[in-house]
């Protein structure tokens, strides 16, 4: 398991090396690094609990046994792809 300092430094170590030139991945995973180091790991596994808690009250029992059965919640088809067969 990592240490928050060491998180904390590997995240610091990367933003000096991109520093200009980040993609919107790196940033997000540089994001998800800060927020892990100065939060810890309880603050996505509470996320995670809320998350969880509005989807089971947004769609019921039943509808998450379905998705439960199909291996998971399908993803939304993008716009762009609606109407093409794959």
């Amino acid at each position: 398991m990592h240490e928050v300092g060491d998180l904390q430094q590997n995240a610091e170590h990367a933003r000096k090396r991109h520093a200009g030139s980040l993609t919107v991945r790196d940033a997000g995973r540089l994001g998800g690094l800060t927020t892990l180091a100065r939060h810890g790991l309880d603050h996505y596994r509470e996320a995670g609990r809320k998350g969880q808690a509005k989807l089971a009250i947004r769609f019921g029992r039943a509808q998450r046994r379905r998705w439960g059965a199909m291996g998971g919640r399908p993803r939304r088809i993008a716009l762009a792809h609606a109407g093409e067969k794959r």
